[in-house]
């Protein structure tokens, strides 16, 4: 999920953040990035199936393997098909991850993502969460103007409505100097004869300030099908819908996306 909002160049504004603002072609190879993909995919649920042995230690790590058919990124379309993987380490009320998004089928500037969060229980079912993203496009061309990193501090309030999760955040990006709003709903019901497998149902709405651009807001909604064959492995498949009124921006955005995810 990745915050950086968009600024406009002349009477059209351009997409959000500094990759989706200046697309380089690059020469690479497509076909070794699936071949590297698919081989660990297959790593991936190979190591699920090892045996656990003694207790869990006190820390975990959790690996995540999606492909999705569009890379969204706050209501903006930012890509087309791409993998989307990463690694999160979490110990207590701590946890670090990286995630990258790498397109497959368009010669486009990839994406970094370093993200730390620290979360702060205000009782039994809230808590607030400090954390901050640092956004990174390695292949960005700095001399157009674009940024190649961007850094964003959030802070957040999470906790249930009755049944519904709930997840309000504000966003700053110190880089960008733009300010996101968002609120975060989720809902999940148990699949008929199965007390792991869910069907899981969200809703996203948010509001983006930006400092050099036209202000816009953005919402998501999405379904999900999350199958749990053992405790470290989740597999799962979901259609979502974007839809934002960014002027110049694609509207309406279906896409889907389906993955995997192993904990260590």
């Amino acid at each position: 999920m990745k915050p950086a909002a968009p600024e406009t160049t002349g009477t059209a504004p351009a997409p959000v953040g500094p990759l989706a603002r200046d697309r380089i072609n690059q020469n690479t190879n497509k076909k070794s990035t699936m071949k590297k993909a698919i081989a660990l995919l297959i790593a991936l649920l190979g190591a699920a199936n090892l045996p656990a042995q003694g207790t869990l230690p006190a820390y975990t790590v959790a690996v995540d393997f999606p492909f999705a058919t569009k890379y969204v990124f706050r209501g903006i379309e930012v890509t087309k098909d791409c993998i989307q993987p990463s690694v999160t380490f979490t110990s207590g009320n701590f946890n670090a991850s990286v995630w990258t998004s790498q397109p497959v089928t368009q010669n486009l500037d990839n994406e970094f993502d370093f993200v730390a969060n620290y979360d702060l229980p205000l009782n039994k079912d809230w808590k607030t969460t400090l954390g901050a993203t640092t956004y990174y496009y390695p292949e960005l061309d700095g001399s157009t103007g674009g940024k190649r990193s961007t850094f964003e501090p959030k802070l957040s309030l999470t906790g249930p409505l009755g049944p519904v999760s709930s997840t309000w955040t504000a966003y700053y990006d110190l880089t960008l100097k733009n300010t996101t709003v968002e609120a975060v709903f989720g809902y999940s019901v148990p699949m008929q004869g199965s007390k792991k497998d869910t069907m899981d149902f969200g809703a996203t709405v948010a509001h983006v300030a930006v400092d050099r651009g036209n202000d816009y807001d953005y919402c998501h909604l999405s379904a999900k099908a999350t199958f749990r064959p053992k405790d470290n492995l989740t597999v799962y498949a979901g259609v979502i819908y974007a839809s934002n009124n960014l002027n110049g921006a694609k509207d309406n955005l279906v896409y889907f996306t389906a993955g995997v995810t192993v904990a260590f």
